[in-house]
């Protein structure tokens, strides 16, 4: 047997190759694996929370930017439209900042195509603001109100031309929200099967290193014992005067 002719420092030093390989291999399988959860992680963090945030927050800015146009429905005088405006200002600029952060970010094409509708809604309705503003302006405050079922002109402007227009550039944020958050939960599920995928690989290893250790430790075990336990034999019957004992040859190590 090929295990039984080789010395016994042999035999240790094959089992303890082989049981390293295991090792080796079994931590390359599980880098390989953190490899995959790092970079499910890095989509997360890099591109679908940085996303979520600004898409949040646009969302809330354009509804405090909608409120704030709804207050100067309620103004006297267009001193007070200018207060509005000024707020408007403000809020836009914090628009534009959310906006660069997520251009910024790195999109596949069907995030650029829902952006691209959202690009085109927003210069709608910022045109229609701005016809809003101008007509607010332009009101006569001095004058009692239009007509109390159809309203004056800016109100109505603002129900009517401006509104279906919001709620359209609303929907489309939400939609992006939607497939940021589906991108969101892809890589959150991809990190879960890569750490289950991990642990099984782990687990398996450990199981394969404790059987290839044992199964070496046997043999190596057997092939120094049962030559010991042979000539133990042989001995005790020389001492008895037995001297027909054979011993047979094990091997061709130390003890063979």
């Amino acid at each position: 047997m090929f295990l039984a002719n080789m010395r016994i420092a042999s035999k240790l030093g094959l089992g303890f190759a082989l049981v390293s390989c295991l090792t080796l291999a079994l931590g390359s399988i599980s880098l390989w694996q953190m490899r995959q959860m790092d970079q499910s992680t890095q989509a997360v963090v890099q591109h679908a929370m940085p996303s979520v945030v600004d898409v949040s927050g646009l969302r809330t800015l354009w509804n405090q930017l909608r409120r704030a146009e709804a207050g100067i429905l309620n103004v006297n005088s267009v001193a007070e439209v200018e207060g509005y405006a000024t707020q408007i200002q403000k809020v836009l600029e914090e628009i534009q900042i959310h906006e660069r952060s997520l251009e910024s970010l790195a999109r596949d094409a069907q995030e650029n195509q829902l952006i691209a509708g959202y690009q085109k809604t927003r210069a709608q309705f910022l045109t229609h603001h701005a016809t809003f503003l101008k007509m607010a302006r332009d009101k006569d405050y001095s004058q009692l109100d239009g007509d109390l079922l159809l309203g004056d002109a800016v109100t109505n402007f603002y129900v009517g031309s401006a509104e279906p227009v919001f709620v359209e550039l609303i929907e489309n944020l939400g939609h992006l929200s939607v497939l940021i958050r589906q991108y969101a939960d892809n890589a959150k599920q991809h990190v879960e099967r890569s750490f289950q995928l991990a642990m099984y690989w782990v687990l398996a290893g450990m199981a394969l290193s404790a059987v290839a250790a044992a199964i070496l430790g046997w043999l190596i075990t057997r092939a120094v014992t049962v030559p010991v336990e042979q000539a133990v034999r042989a001995a005790r019957s020389i001492s008895e005067g037995d001297l027909t004992q054979d011993i047979a040859q094990g091997g061709h190590d130390e003890m063979g």
